[in-house]
């Protein structure tokens, strides 16, 4: 029963078992303020944490992943504009917003997503103006830093995801800027979203916590722990001035703990190495080229899942386009990652590809009068830099028939294919149609496309 209908129930129920004449001194009873106390919370309004928008001003998104999780550290350059230092953690297979990231809370946005510092019985967490967020690349592993005051000690966290494991590694580093020694101790939790998680088990012997229903979610650490109902605590001790001392958490998505540490973290730490030595690399000499490439080069391939599914805007749309894929193949090819165009090349000609031609747009086959034209020529132009690229043409092969299906299909005598060679329907570039008022006619995309 809700606090409102049981509110409701208790003061009809002690209305009927208290005189007239007492009724006016009801509020003064226990069981009259416990029923005033239950309408007054239910009165109040609850709403969402801020955290919940994706295009806030001031903010930024640091994303990293691997294709079987993905991650986000969110950077605010306000403390009003959203949580600094919040971590997003989701799967790629399934899309969603960020009110269903596994770590969001309702109440408090992302706040517990952040690890907590204690310094000398205070605790700290990032705040804007006073940290930096930035990314790194030792082992040419794409990592997230963010360095952070703490009392007289200098936080610096360093996130990354392991090339082949279904994991986030978060190393805690706290380093002893005072002159006197410090007393530290880092608290990570895990505040999974109750809408998406729903059972809870706690292992204070091994130090693990996990959550457990739409995926599972566990989280540990690489030290000796102390298990809270909700949070992991690694005690620092002593740290003396000038001294440094860390640890390192780590988050897994439907894996195995005893998996990742049978593994253990060198190895994985070094396979990732290995992965992103074999990516094509880019040096310019310009700083801001060479960033733009290595971070497009780490948001491609945490965009894409493992199976090729790729939202066509991460947090929004949560559909498919055949030409947004086919342009993320394109750039994943030149940014040496071929086993992710593989992937979406395979899954659009399985998924997105009808036995006539037709092409999925937001997750859907249009009617011909209203489907994206250009998204065929998009895709035979993505085929063929496929097998140019790669020299591959497994894919052509096995795919053949669907792929002439595709050419062919604006050939259809409704779309005007005539002496110009000029296609036409009633939709347009920008997705408009005749609802719109945009009638029959020709669209400069459809042609450069299919021409190409």
């Amino acid at each position: 029963m809700s606090r409102i209908a049981f509110a409701s129930l208790q003061e009809e129920c002690a209305y009927q078992l208290i005189a007239p004449p007492a009724r006016r001194t009801f509020l003064a009873s226990a069981a009259g303020a416990l029923a005033a106390a239950f309408s007054s919370r239910a009165e109040s309004r609850q709403s969402l944490h801020r955290d919940f928008e994706t295009a806030l001003a001031g903010v930024e998104y640091f994303v990293f992943g691997n294709g079987s999780i993905f991650a986000a550290l969110q950077a605010a350059r306000r403390p009003e504009a959203a949580t600094h230092g919040g971590l997003l953690v989701m799967s790629p297979e399934r899309f969603g917003r960020k009110f269903s990231t596994f770590l969001y809370v309702p109440e408090r946005g992302l706040r517990n997503s952040r690890i907590g510092v204690w310094v000398n019985g205070v605790e700290y967490a990032p705040e804007p103006g006073s940290s930096e967020a930035r990314w790194e690349y030792p082992d040419e592993i794409p990592t997230v830093t963010l360095a952070w005051p703490a009392g007289g000690c200098r936080v610096r966290e360093q996130l990354w995801c392991p090339a082949l494991e279904p994991a986030l590694v978060r190393l805690v580093s706290v380093e002893n800027a005072g002159s006197s020694p410090a007393s530290v101790r880092l608290i990570a939790r895990l505040d999974a979203n109750r809408v998406l998680f729903d059972e809870y088990e706690v292992d204070r012997l091994e130090g693990v916590l996990t959550a457990v229903g739409y995926q599972r979610l566990t989280l540990f650490a690489l030290l000796p722990a102390l298990t809270g109902d909700r949070h992991l605590e690694v005690r620092l001790d002593s740290i003396p001035p000038g001294g440094t001392a860390s640890a390192t958490f780590v988050l897994l998505l439907d894996t195995p703990r005893e998996r990742f540490l049978r593994r253990g973290l060198d190895r994985v730490r070094a396979e990732t190495s290995e992965c992103w030595r074999r990516r094509a690399a880019l040096r310019t000499g310009h700083a801001g080229l060479d960033h733009l490439f290595r971070t497009s080069a780490t948001g491609l391939r945490a965009a894409v899942a493992l199976s090729g599914k790729m939202d066509g805007s991460i947090w929004q749309y949560n559909f498919e386009w055949v030409r947004d894929q086919t342009m993320v193949a394109l750039g994943a090819l030149l940014a040496g990652h071929d086993d992710v165009a593989r992937r979406l090349l395979e899954r659009i000609l399985t998924r997105s590809v009808s036995e006539d031609g037709n092409t999925v747009e937001a997750g859907r086959f249009r009617t011909p009068e209203t489907m994206e034209l250009d998204q065929n020529g998009e895709l035979l132009y993505g085929l063929w830099m496929w097998w140019a690229w790669t020299g591959e043409d497994i894919l052509i092969r096995r795919y053949w028939p669907k792929i002439r299906a595709v050419a062919e299909y604006v050939l259809r005598p409704e779309f005007g294919f005539d002496e110009t060679g000029l296609l036409k329907n009633s939709r347009e570039f920008w997705e408009r149609n005749p609802s719109f008022g945009v009638r029959e006619g020709f669209e400069l995309a459809y042609q450069v496309w299919n021409i190409a």
